[in-house]
C-alpha cells in the first residue's frame, strides 16, 4: 500500500464548517441563511449571558439553535478569559456552561471555544478532563489542513477579512487532497455583519460556497469525530484488509480505490467485501 488518505462522507476530500461566538440575537439570520444554502455551523454559547445586553435568552436559544443546522458548543458559562484566572474557576466556569446547555438541549456538548482566544496548557488540560473533544482558538492560520492538536484548533481565517475572499476561491479550486482531507473553516461574531462587514457580503460568501458536490457541510464536532474515526482504522499489516472499530462510517482513497468501510466492519480492500 502506497498511501492512505482520508475522505470525507460520499467520498468528498473537502469540508467546509462556520463558527459564531457568543450566543448573540444577530445569528437569527445566521442561521437562516445556513437553512438557505444547506450550510452547517457551530455556534458557542456563554449560558450565564442569556438575556444580557444582545444574547439570546434561554427560550429564544432552544428555539433558535434545536436543528440540524447548528452545533451548540460552550463559550464559557460567563465568557471569562481562562487563561487569566485559577485552574479549579475556570474548570467551574466550563463545566458549568457544559451543564446548563446539556440541560437545555439534551444532547451532548462537546466542543469548546476559549473566550477572548485566550489559554495555557493547563487550559487545554482542564477543558479535556472536563469531557470537550476539541477547542477552537482565534487564530487564524491561513491553511486548509486539519489541526495536529484537538484542542488547538486554530480556524482557516475570519469570514470577514479580505483574506477570506481569496482563500474561498482558492478551496473551490483545489482538486487535490491532502493524506488528511482539507478542510476550509471560517468563524466570526455575527454583530460584526452589522457593524463591520455586511450582510449582503456575508449572503454573497455563503451563496459561493454552497451547493458543490465535492465538498461535505459539517459541524465542528461532525468533523472531529469524523476524522478521529478515520484515525483509529485498524489495517492489516500487508495493507489488504481494514477494520473500523468506531460506529461512524469512514471513507478512504487507497491503492485500490475509494473505499467506504462501515462501522465495526472488517473490509477487503482488494474486493470491498465485509469480513
Amino acid at each position: 500500500m502506497r498511501k492512505i488518505i482520508l475522505k470525507f462522507p460520499g467520498g468528498r476530500y473537502k469540508a467546509f464548517t462556520m463558527s459564531f461566538d457568543d450566543g448573540l440575537k444577530s445569528d437569527r439570520p445566521m442561521v437562516e441563511l445556513c437553512k438557505k444554502y444547506g450550510l452547517k455551523a457551530t455556534f458557542n454559547i456563554c449560558s450565564g449571558n442569556f438575556g444580557r445586553g444582545d444574547c439570546v435568552d434561554e427560550d429564544e436559544a432552544v428555539e433558535l439553535y434545536d436543528n440540524e443546522y447548528c452545533e451548540v458548543a460552550s463559550h464559557g458559562y460567563e465568557h471569562r478569559c481562562l487563561g487569566k484566572i485559577p485552574v479549579p474557576d475556570a474548570m467551574m466556569d466550563v463545566v458549568q456552561d457544559r451543564i446548563k446547555l446539556e440541560q437545555m438541549f439534551g444532547k451532548l456538548v462537546h466542543g469548546h471555544i476559549y473566550p477572548y482566544g485566550n489559554y495555557t496548557d493547563d487550559v487545554k488540560t482542564m477543558v479535556r478532563l472536563a469531557g470537550f473533544e476539541y477547542c477552537r482558538t482565534a487564530v487564524d492560520c491561513q491553511s486548509f489542513l486539519l489541526p495536529k492538536d484537538w484542542y488547538e484548533w486554530n480556524p482557516t481565517s475570519h469570514i470577514g477579512v479580505p483574506a477570506a475572499q481569496e482563500l474561498l476561491d482558492k478551496f473551490l479550486a483545489y482538486n487535490e487532497s491532502y493524506y488528511e482531507g482539507v478542510v476550509f473553516y471560517v468563524w466570526a461574531h455575527t454583530y460584526e455583519f452589522k457593524n463591520f462587514f455586511p450582510w449582503e457580503r456575508v449572503e454573497e460568501f455563503c451563496k459561493k460556497i454552497s451547493g458543490h458536490d465535492d465538498i461535505w457541510y459539517a459541524t465542528n464536532l461532525e468533523i472531529c469525530r469524523y476524522v478521529k474515526a478515520y484515525r483509529s482504522l485498524e489495517y492489516f499489516a500487508d495493507g489488504t484488509h481494514v477494520y473500523n472499530p468506531t460506529q461512524i462510517d469512514v471513507w478512504i482513497g487507497c491503492d485500490y480505490g475509494t473505499k467506504m468501510i462501515p462501522a465495526g466492519k472488517l473490509i477487503d480492500l482488494r474486493t470491498g467485501e465485509a469480513k
